[in-house]
């Protein structure tokens, strides 16, 4: 029973939280209805006949990364309050040695440091911190094949957007829904 509780509880963590960030009563309902649910109900029967923490961790996981690809594609903000959710989800649920973590540290440093700089083309530190936090959670071979199913996806993309449109797109465009789509196509694939 206690279970069931911590699980409802850190799911309803990101619909209590993102109020508070964003403003839209209805983008708020709409992520709250069915996927709550299912989350709730799946996590929990999952938890219980495996008893693996692992399992227990990846559905938050995927439910905040949910979260994230519905905030980044309606505003192209990350929240930093879900990404730290994240990062301590990923951190209860998955041991990792210390060399592990001090690598992602360092190259996350290294990677903010570059993109501050105006000669490498821009992309957004929260998709870098959302990477990361999956690097945490995930094994080599399924972040490998993230990064190469969010890659190709954004890539088909903005190749149909060139076609359609008849011109380069210009405008950023929101990588964390790709991110969450190869996130599921990685962990089905692996």
């Amino acid at each position: 029973m206690a279970t069931f509780g911590l699980i409802i509880g850190l799911t309803l963590l990101p619909i209590v939280l993102i109020p508070t960030e964003f403003k839209s009563e209805r983008w708020t309902l709409w992520l709250s209805e069915p996927f709550l649910f299912i989350t709730c109900l799946s996590t929990s029967i999952l938890y219980s006949l495996c008893s693996y923490p692992q399992i227990f961790g990846i559905t938050l996981v995927i439910y905040l990364c949910y979260t994230q690809a519905i905030s980044d594609l309606y505003y192209q903000v990350v929240s930093p309050i879900i990404l730290l959710t994240q990062l301590l989800i990923s951190l209860l649920c998955v041991p990792h040695s210390l060399f592990q973590l001090s690598v992602i540290t360092i190259a996350y440093l290294v990677i903010a440091t570059l993109s501050t700089w105006d000669y490498f083309p821009t992309i957004g530190l929260g998709d870098i911190k959302l990477l990361f936090i999956l690097f945490l959670q995930l094994s080599l071979i399924q972040f490998t094949y993230l990064l190469f199913f969010a890659s190709s996806l954004a890539l088909v993309y903005l190749l149909s957007l060139t076609i359609i449109k008849r011109s380069a797109t210009t405008r950023a465009i929101p990588f964390v829904p790709f991110i969450f789509m190869g996130l599921l196509l990685s962990l089905w694939y692996y």
